[in-house]
């Protein structure tokens, strides 16, 4: 990791903002050979474990109605999804990876893998613990803010 000051920034949220953008450079980097960026592959992830609706999809990832709407585009013209009118409820549309998608979306997990053990590697089962905890209790707090 590139110190980029974190020890040296002088508030928690400035801290985890640098963390945070910090596992964001290096799954960018380790997702490069495969042409997709972070959020693209946290997509896929998302397809793959079951979801099928755009909007639920973006709840979970916290990005809005372009920014998903600009990543389904891309991925479609990859071949990885296709959009499919859902069954039940004909004014919805779903989201289903293709055979292609199917195909290439466990390449993606190797960088996931990548990032959490070199966390774990550095961190011991009890900070592991306080870490998920604070990481928890500053979720809750925020939630309440705006």
């Amino acid at each position: 990791m590139k110190n980029r000051g974190i020890e040296a920034a002088e508030t928690f949220a400035c801290k985890i903002l640098l963390a945070s953008r910090e596992i964001n450079e290096c799954a960018d980097r380790l997702l490069r050979e495969h042409a997709v960026t972070p959020s693209q592959s946290l997509f896929i992830y998302y397809l793959r474990k079951g979801e099928l609706y755009p909007s639920q999809i973006a709840k979970k990832m916290g990005i809005d109605a372009s920014n998903l709407s600009r990543m389904i585009r891309l991925l479609e013209q990859k071949g990885v999804i296709e959009r499919r009118v859902d069954d039940s409820n004909r004014s919805r549309v779903e989201i289903l990876l293709t055979k292609k998608g199917r195909g290439f979306a466990p390449k993606l997990d190797t960088h996931a893998d990548v990032i959490q053990d070199k966390i774990m590697e550095v961190l011991t089962a009890d900070e592991q613990a306080t870490l998920s905890r604070a990481l928890a209790k500053i979720e809750a707090a925020l939630s309440q803010v705006g």
